[in-house]
């Protein structure tokens, strides 16, 4: 099994859009030996993959497995070249549907499963994708700054620099999406109504708050330090990264009050190397037993209905699921059908200032 990272790829002085512009690079070797090409977004959620999919499917079959970092753009890029280095996406279910709106998804062939059931992904698996597990964007907060019971416990304390003062941290476009939602809750807007977004309002209350806001992260890989550091003292953020800092004792908390959970989808894609092999890694990873595993190395919550019978209580308590009846689920449709437009807005209201 090759894991091959971001840092350990630029550390050979090649760079993934130069792989992208040379599509054999890697596909060569791996088509031969029959790999199954996965794209993996690096890091804790790289390494979860690696530790509860990717090599227990090696064990299993013999099948190789390449985890290759590509971001969005990058799959878009190859979709459009008709240059398909990947076989397996592992993805936001928003890049999915934009994806299937670009016919590049295979069906995904349910009946020949020999490792799950299909009837465990009832009420979720659609036909050319399906969601492997839920993560969120919750409220966070520094410990020492907010103790816990005294620190924002809605989207509206967030806005709130004069009760809770210091700066903050929310997520931008470049990472996905920005707060649209959080920005909507914050000015009243009912949880159950979220949908469709308001856009004109979600940035003029966006708007209220960008005076206090001291990074729009692109990233998951700086959440952690700024707040633990005081460079930031509330805000937005993943809650796999917070967790991590949580479980070692750093002064960083989690809100779950109206947590933003999205699902994460794995599907195949039209062209690959090694569709065949790549049907087979999907049966294999959406086991119950697998997606607990991997719960236990990230906290993002199974979708198999039968996967939290495997999940240690310690662990269940971390997850999303724990906390259904406080979050909301994004609605990944309007997202894919307005993300161009709200870009466009964004790309002017970022430059403006405060």
């Amino acid at each position: 099994m090759k894991q091959q990272t971001r840092r350990k790829f630029l550390a050979t002085g090649t760079t993934i859009a130069t792989a992208l512009a040379f599509p054999n690079i890697w596909i060569r070797r791996a088509s031969a030996a029959g790999a199954v090409v996965c794209r993996s977004p690096g890091g804790l959620y790289g390494e979860a993959l690696t530790k509860a999919i990717y090599e227990p499917f090696t064990k299993a079959t013999g099948i190789e497995v390449v985890g290759i970092a590509a971001n969005t753009a990058k799959v878009l890029a190859m979709v459009e070249a008709r240059k398909i280095e990947l076989d397996v996406l592992d993805v936001t279910e928003v890049t999915g549907l934009i994806l299937r709106a670009k016919n590049a998804l295979e069906p995904i062939n349910y009946k020949a499963f020999k490792y799950t059931n299909p009837d465990d992904l009832s009420g979720i698996s659609q036909p050319d994708m399906c969601p492997s597990n839920r993560s969120a964007n919750v409220i966070v907060y520094n410990t020492q700054v907010f103790p816990t019971g005294k620190h924002p416990k809605s989207w509206a304390d967030v806005w709130d620099a004069k009760r809770f003062p210091g700066p903050r941290m929310l997520q931008s476009l470049d990472a996905g999406f920005p707060e649209l939602e959080a920005a909507l809750l914050a000015d009243g807007v009912p949880i159950d109504k979220l949908y469709p977004l308001d856009v004109g309002r979600a940035f003029a209350s966006l708007t209220r708050v960008k005076p206090f806001v001291a990074q729009f992260y692109d990233t998951g890989g700086t959440q952690l330090d700024m707040l633990a550091s005081k460079e930031v003292v509330t805000g937005s953020a993943y809650n796999g990264r917070i967790q991590v800092g949580v479980d070692k004792g750093a002064p960083v908390g989690i809100e779950w009050n109206q947590a933003n959970v999205q699902n994460q989808i794995m599907g195949v894609l039209k062209g690959g190397p090694n569709t065949e092999n790549a049907q087979r890694f999907v049966d294999f990873a959406f086991q119950p037993q697998v997606q607990a595993e991997f719960a236990k190395y990230i906290p993002y919550g199974p979708t198999n209905k039968k996967a939290m019978q495997y999940v240690a209580k310690d662990v269940a308590a971390k997850l999303p699921n724990n906390y259904a009846d406080r979050y909301f689920l994004q609605d990944s449709k309007w997202w894919a059908d307005n993300r161009a437009r709200v870009a466009q807005i964004w790309a002017k209201w970022i430059l403006q200032k405060s």
